[in-house]
This record gives structure tokens, C-alpha cells and sequence, in this order.
């Protein structure tokens, strides 16, 4: 990959034309061997994304970021597992700030959000035994070239929508495994009590009174 400039996020990696998911494809690669950290698992067009809780993730082929990257954050107790989608959501955010002008914020548990549209959804899944994390595997689902979104988000937008500008998949994508290697790092680095801070002064609704 042309212009990569990580430490291991996206040193390998693995493109697809088509999957049902790139998280199952990710699951299914750890099963059978150890990937290296920070391996990644990319699709054009997935026909079974998800999202939490069971959702379905609409998606253009040839339009968006649909990628999966595994980590082996055994420092991580299986108690604060959501520390995962905290440094992972603040990552996106950050990205995807260098490419708008709006304002974005993250949503719990774990979408991004322009000007309260959904910009990005996230999904961390964990491989657990004997009560300690062996590997995450981090889906990740960003609208970038689509332009229509009609079944399941009514509410979705895309840098596209918000810039009426067209974007290179690769560069974002490199931009992208950047901002994550750098969150992640900053976890391992035991700077999650930053990382927490961080993550409610952007939380969508955040001590916003309701009527």
C-alpha cells in the first residue's frame, strides 16, 4: 500500500471485492492462524454488514470504507472492554474532522456523527478465554462517495453529502489506520483516563437536558 504511514495498523492487509462481513472474514482468519497486529480485512461491498444490537449497515459498492482491523489487546481487562469503543470511536472522530468542517461528535456506543447525521458506525468484538481478551477484531463502516441512502438510515450522510466533493478511498483509508494506530497507542499507553475525558467533551447529547 502506496504512502503508509503506520508502525503495523494496515501493514497487512487484505482486500475483497465482496464479503458478507468483514468482521466474520476477520473472525474467520484468527480461527485458522495468529495474524499479525493491526492486520486489516477490506471489502467494496459487504451483503451482511452490522451494526449493534443486530443492525444492518446500508452501503454502496466502490463507495465507502468498510474494513476490519484485529488487535491483540491483552492489557485490557475484560471488564473495561468499552475502552476498546471509546479509543476507537475518538480515532474516527478525529479522522474524520480532517475532512469536514462541521462539527463531529460520537454516539453511544459507538457511531459517528456529523451535524446529528450518521457519518460512520462502529462495531468491536472481542475473543475472550480464561477470562482475558486474545483479540479484537474492530468494524468499521464509514459512508465516504455515496450519495442515496434510503433502507435503514434515514438520517446517514456521507463526506460526499457534506462536501459535495468526490474522495480517493486509499488516501482515506491510509488517514484512517493513522488516527487509529495513534488512539490505540495512546491505550496502551495507559492514557485511558485522558482518552475518557476526551470522549464525553464530543458525546453526542452529553448532559443535554430533554424535554
Amino acid at each position: 500500500m502506496a504512502n503508509l504511514n503506520t508502525l503495523f495498523v494496515g501493514k497487512v492487509l487484505q482486500r475483497f471485492q465482496s464479503l458478507e462481513s468483514t468482521n466474520d472474514q476477520a473472525k474467520l482468519w484468527v480461527s485458522k492462524s495468529t495474524p499479525i497486529e493491526g492486520s486489516v480485512i477490506s471489502a467494496s461491498y459487504q451483503s451482511a454488514g452490522k451494526g449493534q444490537i443486530g443492525s444492518k449497515w446500508e452501503s454502496e459498492a466502490d463507495s465507502n470504507l468498510l474494513l476490519s482491523i484485529i488487535l491483540y489487546p491483552k492489557f485490557v481487562p475484560t471488564n473495561r472492554t468499552f475502552d476498546l469503543n471509546v479509543m476507537l470511536s475518538l480515532a474516527v472522530r478525529d479522522w474524520a474532522s480532517n475532512w469536514v468542517n462541521q462539527q463531529v461528535q460520537v454516539k453511544w456506543p459507538n457511531d459517528v456523527l456529523v451535524e446529528n447525521q450518521k457519518l460512520a458506525g462502529l462495531l468491536v468484538q472481542n475473543g475472550i478465554q480464561s477470562g482475558k481478551i486474545q483479540y479484537s477484531i474492530l468494524g468499521i463502516g464509514i459512508n465516504v462517495n455515496q450519495k442515496v441512502f434510503q433502507s435503514y438510515y434515514p438520517e446517514a450522510c456521507s463526506l460526499h453529502t457534506l462536501s459535495d466533493q468526490l474522495f480517493d478511498l486509499e488516501v482515506l483509508e491510509n488517514s484512517l489506520f493513522q488516527a487509529i494506530e495513534q488512539r490505540y497507542l495512546q491505550l496502551k499507553n495507559g492514557k485511558i483516563n485522558q482518552l475518557r475525558k476526551e470522549y464525553l467533551q464530543h458525546l453526542w447529547m452529553f448532559e443535554t437536558e430533554t424535554t
